[in-house]
């Protein structure tokens, strides 16, 4: 090793190199016709490229079924406890050079690690690639053994390291064997030579569209439900977000998921400030449950609470509705900012719907029975008048005006200058009452 350039070498160098040879020479003999002396020098870059040499290592992997052929690689199945002795090194424990080529390291505890995990502990259906992206391997070089085994020179994963982490931790920490579980994993084997292409599929693989929690929770029934409710009524419900937007339908006819959940949570739960503040407590992944209740909020906001599905879905377009005449009313006002507009429009849109109804918590056949003619320009002004007064008096006293929408405070004050709701366990609908209802109920939504 020198200092220097590996090429141009020094003095004190030189002289290093004939103490070798003749301490060669020493103890080999100087007629040995065998022995040939080569001496090359090393500069620190020259280091640098022999340590990151990767090691070339052969291995085997296992298919479950035939898999597809693909040019010269292949896309198929392999059960989990194949594709453990896949990863395993040497010693029989997880090779952490197999994925020296990946673009991350291990993500530790993620929420999608831990759904990962869960699922591959809960066992059972559905089967694991069933739910999983599956991983993407290169190599140098695939050498067919026969119809389901491969051997497989320097593979690298390079998409799916979680996968892979989270299976041979399920298979390490697990007390049952593994060759009794028949899961299986998707694997894209891809054979590459050249170092651009590898870079290629490393970032085309790990580079893709993320999928938020939210567009998974838009799969579920009720949220179909509602897609068809609103598209009777003129609207279109944005379940696939984008869909609707590239069919060409007009921007103010669509109505995203974040739009319908806030306008709902306000009027519907009586909680401005969450819709606010925290409306993604209401359409995550994972389950967010209200305290000291242990109930979805998901399924509070989304479940129908009445006997009538028809009215439940319909009141969430009426929701909507309500919400942005309180935005258009908003627009016209020029004594507050964007960021006033932005805190004060669900409280305001809560207090209009209380006052229309009559008392502080809307129901659902409350809301239903709302039409276009109660939301007049004075109620939308007498609304404003009360909430900004609340929200101007809070905010003086604040560090930061959002917290005060997002908090209890504001809300409890509205509250208090509100009826407060009829005895619904005693509360008995007289019959021309329940008559308007039920034709309302059977009639098109009209808002």
């Amino acid at each position: 090793m020198t200092r220097g350039d590996g090429e141009n070498v020094g003095t004190d160098t030189k002289e290093a190199e004939s103490r070798l040879r003749e301490t060669i020479r020493k103890h080999r003999g100087s007629n040995n016709p065998l022995d040939t002396v080569e001496v090359h020098y090393l500069d620190s870059c020259s280091l640098l490229g022999i340590v990151r040499q990767r090691r070339q290592k052969t291995r085997g992997l296992k298919w479950a079924s035939q898999p597809i052929p693909i040019d010269n690689g292949y896309v198929g199945i392999v059960r989990l406890a194949d594709y453990v002795e896949f990863l395993r090194n040497e010693s029989g424990v997880l090779d952490e050079l197999i994925f020296e080529s990946n673009v991350r390291g291990n993500q530790g505890k993620t929420s999608v690690n831990r759904q990962m995990r869960a699922a591959l502990d809960a066992g059972g259906t559905p089967d694991f690639w069933q739910l999983n992206n599956g991983v993407t391997v290169t190599c140098a070089k695939i050498q067919p053994v026969d119809a389901y085994n491969l051997r497989i020179e320097d593979a690298q994963v390079v998409n799916g390291l979680q996968t892979s982490r989270q299976i041979f931790g399920h298979f390490v920490d697990s007390k049952e064997r593994p060759d009794t579980d028949g899961r299986k994993v998707i694997v894209k084997l891809i054979p590459v030579s050249d170092d651009a292409i590898r870079d290629k599929i490393i970032t085309a693989t790990n580079n893709q569209n993320p999928i938020k929690s939210s567009t998974l929770v838009l799969t579920k029934p009720v949220h179909r439900d509602i897609e068809d409710t609103f598209k009777a009524a003129g609207f279109f419900y944005d379940r696939r977000p984008g869909f609707y937007k590239d069919q060409g339908v007009q921007i103010e006819k669509i109505i995203s998921l974040n739009e319908v959940t806030q306008a709902a949570i306000s009027i519907l739960l009586h909680r401005p400030d969450d819709a606010r503040g925290r409306p993604g407590d209401y359409i995550r992944g994972e389950a967010k449950k209200v305290k000291k209740k242990g109930i979805e909020k998901h399924k509070l906001l989304f479940k129908p609470r009445s006997a009538s599905k028809a009215m439940e879905l319909r009141v969430y377009l009426k929701c909507v509705l309500l919400v942005r005449s309180v935005e258009d009313f908003l627009e016209s006002v020029p004594e507050i900012d964007p960021g006033e507009r932005r805190n004060v429009l669900f409280h305001i849109s809560y207090h209009l719907a209380c006052t229309v109804v009559g008392h502080s918590a809307p129901s659902v056949e409350d809301v239903f029975v709302v039409t276009s003619s109660q939301i007049t320009p004075d109620r939308l002004r007498g609304s404003f008048d009360a909430v900004f007064k609340i929200y101007t008096e809070l905010s003086a006293k604040a560090d930061n005006p959002d917290i005060v929408a997002k908090g209890a405070d504001m809300l409890t004050q509205i509250k208090a200058m509100l009826l407060p709701p009829p005895d619904l366990d005693g509360r008995v609908l007289s019959k021309p009452d329940r008559k308007i209802r039920d034709v309302l109920s059977a009639l098109e939504f009209r808002w």
